[in-house]
This record gives structure tokens, sequence and C-alpha cells, in this order.
């Protein structure tokens, strides 16, 4: 009985193995599957990197720029059909041909300091070149340069257009540089020949009318002297916009009384609005300050034209000029000046167009009716935008305007120290002794027979003993021989002109006596690049013509005392 079961043990053994190898085969049979689910897989991401790839060759060969590979010794290692199309080889044939060989000759240099800088730097370089289409036609490429892998990689956009385009815009500025250049210079010389004669009306008119003339004749002179400063006025205006365009127009910086220069405008049109039977007002804000710093002139001349605005639109009522303060800080003040009229006022539709320039001839303003150039409130813009500020109008048709600017002004530190410079320099001028003009040379130098006249008419009545001549080798010639306490000096001469005689003037090396004597220009020149001339020569003022009288007295006196 033992012996049996024995052997029915070993059968349980045999079955039992079985049962594993069975279970194994059906493992590796799973496996199986999963390989093969794996490789088809894989043979399906292997077909989409290929269609991938392929994609990626056909952008690369068809890309709008360029691609170059090169080694650093500079041959082409491969590149894109478009790189091939920009220089005109086919792409097999530029193979292991040299970069170089397709740069132009004037530009080798630079590409060779660039790809330099590049091997040493490992830096991104970008920079223009031209090269050559089948080595012979140029265009111009921006190619972009990185190091990486031993190799040199070049991105080349074609950009002949872009250039050519710049160039053309280069060349176009430089014509309107050179246009605007010959327009001053034209403005310039048609300054002097306009002023030239008109110093000479004016000062005769001036001359006529301080001699014993009968009502009507005064009434004549009178309109002869107001047609003559109208005149003068468009010609100002005219020179003022062309300075502004080309935006040469430059602002001075003095430290000026705010109330006297508001009072001194006030003042004047006050004697007009009297004989019109016109009311004037003026309001001043009482917190603002008693002196300030910025170009007094430019502030007085927007002032002007805004009361010579008023005055022309404005039959009876009332004109009045208001000032106030406003965005204060330590250091600046805008102040707002308008100008209110009770005249015929503007129609609603052409208030965008009051201020845009040469519009009035087009009958875009109410002032159309009343005579002008329309050029007065385009400057006004102008000086009010150079000032820091800028400028308004609000008006209704039959009701009346207001015209509004503001300007960003400095204040003044010390105030006191600057009122008593201001005052001693008041003092210095008002106290010149008339009586002793006679103690005084001066020497005058106009080549025009009209000016030496009034000229010598203005020095006489005042006492001055005066020599007259024609050209600036004569000015030498004379101060070489005698000693003179100042000099009117014309800017036009023949021989030498204006500037080269004060240059000569100033000269240690010549033989005048009085290196230092006191220079006044009187020129018809009005471009600011004159003026700075005369100062670089060694003007010591520089008085545009037609000359005013008081101005002309004033600033010899200024000078005459200043030698004491």
């Amino acid at each position: 009985m033992p012996q049996k079961k024995k052997d029915i043990s070993k059968y349980d053994s045999i079955g039992s193995s079985s049962n594993e190898v069975e279970a194994l085969v059906n493992e590796l049979k799973i496996k199986k599957q999963a390989l093969e689910e794996q490789n088809r897989e894989l043979l399906s991401t292997t077909a989409k990197l290929n269609n991938i790839y392929k994609r990626y060759l056909e952008l690369y060969d068809q890309a709008p720029v360029g691609y170059i590979t090169i080694s650093k010794s500079g041959l082409i290692l491969d590149s894109n059909f478009t790189a091939a199309a920009l220089l005109g080889v086919d792409k097999e044939n530029l193979v292991k041909k040299p970069f170089m060989k397709f740069i132009f000759e004037k530009d080798k240099e630079e590409y060779n300091k660039q790809i330099q800088h590049l091997l040493k730097f490992r830096s991104h370089q970008t920079w223009d070149i031209r090269l050559l289409y089948s080595n012979s036609t140029l265009f111009w490429t921006q190619i972009q340069a990185v190091y990486a892998d031993d190799e040199i990689r070049l991105i080349i956009d074609d950009i002949t257009e872009r250039k050519w385009a710049e160039i053309a815009l280069h060349q176009a500025l430089k014509d309107a540089h050179s246009a605007n250049q010959a327009k001053s210079r034209f403005l310039a010389m048609m300054s002097h020949e306009i002023r030239t004669p008109m110093n000479g009306v004016l000062g005769i008119t001036d001359l006529l009318l301080e001699t014993e003339l009968d009502k009507n004749q005064q009434h004549y002179i009178g309109m002869l002297k107001s047609s003559g400063n109208v005149l003068m006025q468009l010609i100002n205006d005219i020179l003022d916009l062309s300075k502004i365009e080309a935006e040469k127009m430059e602002l001075d910086s003095i430290t000026f009384d705010l109330r006297e220069m508001i009072s001194g405008i006030f003042n004047i049109f006050s004697v007009q609005a009297q004989k019109r039977n016109l009311k004037m007002e003026l309001h001043i804000d009482e917190s603002l300050p008693g002196f300030l710093s910025g170009d007094r002139g430019r502030l007085q001349q927007i002032l002007n034209n805004l009361f010579n605005n008023a005055f022309k639109f404005t039959s009876k009522g009332v004109i009045s000029l208001h000032v106030s303060g406003m965005h204060e800080n330590k250091e600046d003040l805008t102040l707002k000046f308008s100008v209110t009229d009770s005249g015929v006022g503007i129609d609603e539709d052409k208030l965008h167009l009051i201020f845009e320039p040469y519009r009035q001839a087009e009958g875009a303003t109410t002032s159309s009716s009343y005579g002008g150039t329309g050029l007065g409130l385009v400057i006004c813009k102008k000086m009010a935008q150079l000032m820091g500020g800028e400028i308004g109008v609000s008006s209704a048709k039959g009701q009346g305007s207001t015209f509004w600017f503001t300007s960003r002004l400095k204040r003044v530190k010390d105030l006191i120290e600057n009122q008593r410079n201001n005052s001693l320099k008041r003092k210095v001028i008002l106290n010149v002794d008339l009586s002793k003009n006679k103690n005084y040379r001066i020497l005058v130098a106009e080549d025009d027979t009209i000016n030496q006249v009034i000229i010598s008419k203005i020095l006489e009545k005042q006492g001055y003993r005066f020599e007259i001549v024609d050209n600036g080798q004569k000015v030498l010639d004379t101060l070489e021989k005698n000693d003179f306490d100042l000099v009117l000096l014309d800017w036009q001469m023949p021989i030498l002109n204006g500037l080269e005689t004060a240059a000569l003037i100033r000269d240690k090396k010549s033989l005048v006596r009085d290196h230092e004597v006191p220079i006044i220009a009187l020129t018809a020149n009005a471009m600011a690049e004159e003026r700075k001339a005369g100062f670089e020569a060694g003007m010591n003022d520089y008085l545009t013509k037609p000359v005013i009288t008081s101005l002309l007295l004033d600033t010899i006196s200024k000078y005459l005392a200043e030698r004491k």
C-alpha cells in the first residue's frame, strides 16, 4: 500500500510543470503581441518623422530667407535653395565653394571683421553687406550669423528694395535740406534787399514828421509811415514763419518785470482804444510774482498780435486782457494770457482752421474780410509751443472772441538782486547827459546814400560828432589814424563787408588803434544765422533795419556809458 502512494505523487509533479510551461507560453505570446504593437508604432512614428523631416527640408529650401552653413575656413558646407537662388548658382554647385567669392570686393574687409568677432566672442552678429548675383550683379543683404557645433550658420535676407528706399529717402532729405538752405539764403537776401530801401522810406518819413507840416501833409506822411510799418510787419511775419519751419528760432531767457511789460503793451493799445471809443480792461492776478525769467520779446510779440486782431475786428464795446497763473512749482510757473473782445466773432465751423498756415487766403477765417495774411496767429501758435505752452480760441459769431495762450516761465530766485541790477541798467541808460554828446566820436560805415542822410540827421540832432565812410576798408583806414568811441557798421558793404571788417578790428595784429571799440551792426539781415555770425566776428550788438530811432539812440547811449 505505501508504494502506490509514492507513484501518484510523481504524476502530480509532472502535471504541475506542464501548467507552468503553458503559462510561460501564454506570457510570451502576450509580450510578442506587445512587441509587434510597439514595432508598428515605431514604424508609424518613423514614417511620421520622415514626413516631418521631408516637410522641414521643403520649408528649409523654400524659406523666404537664405540659409548657408560654412566652415571656419570659409567653405560652404550646405545651403537651401533660396540662398542658391539669391547667389544665382545651383545648390549642388555651392558646396565647398568659398563664401568670400560671393561678397562685393569693398565689403570683404567688413565681412572678415564681423566673422572674426563672431569666432572670438561666440556672439550673434548682424550686419548689412553687398553680395554678387552670378558673380556680377550687386544686391544688398542683411546677414545674421551664429557659431555652433564648430560651424558658422548664416541667415541671408535680401534687403535691396529697402536699402534703395533708404538711399532714396536719404537723398530726398539731403535735397530738402539743400532746398531749405537755399530758401534761407533767398529769404536773407530778400530781407536785405527789402529792408534797405524800407529803412530809407521809414527813416525819411520820420525826418519829415519832425519838420513843419500842414495838417494834410502830416496826414499823408502819417499814412505813408503806417503803410510802411504794415509792410515791415508782413516781412517780419514771413521771416519768423520761415525760422520756425526751419526749427531755427531761438528763445531768449532774461529776467523781466511782468507787470511793467504788460502795462507797457496795455498802455500803447489804450491810446488806440481812446481814438476809437473802445473800453480797455486789464486784470492781473495779484498773487503773481513781480519778476520772472523767459523770452519777454516773444511774449510781447504774441500779445501785440492778439491785441491787433482784437482791434481789427472790434468796432465798439470792450477789449480786455486777463493774466493768471497755473501749474505752479518752486522752479516754474505757467501763465495764461487771455485777450477778449466784443467784435464780430468767428463761425464755429471755422475755429479749427484759425491757427492753420495759409488758410486765410482761402477764406477760412472771418479776417479774410478785414485784410491781413493770416500768418500772425500761426506764428503765435508756434511761439507759444516753443515756450512750453499752447494757444486756443473760443468764439461765437456776432458775440466776440477770446484768444488765450500759456507760457512756461522760470521763477527768479534772487528777486532783490535782479531788481537792483535792472534798476542800475535803467539808470545807466537814463543818466547819459545829452549835452555831453559832443564829446563822443562815432564812426558810421554805410554805403547807401539815403541811409547816410538818415543816420546823419539822427546823430546831428543828438549832438554827436561823427564821420561817415562807405566801405569796410575805409573803416579800417580811419580807425588806424583816429580814435572813436563807437562804430555803427553796416553789414553789406563793398570791398570788405561788416563781418570781415569787425573781425579785423578785433584782430590784435591789425593796425587799428582801439581793438575794443564797441561795434553795433546796422543790418538788413534778420536771420538768426547772421546774428550769430556777427557776434562771433566781434560785434557787440545787432540792430535790424529799418532801425527804430529810439532803439538806436538807447543802444548808442548804453555802450557809450560803458566806455566811461
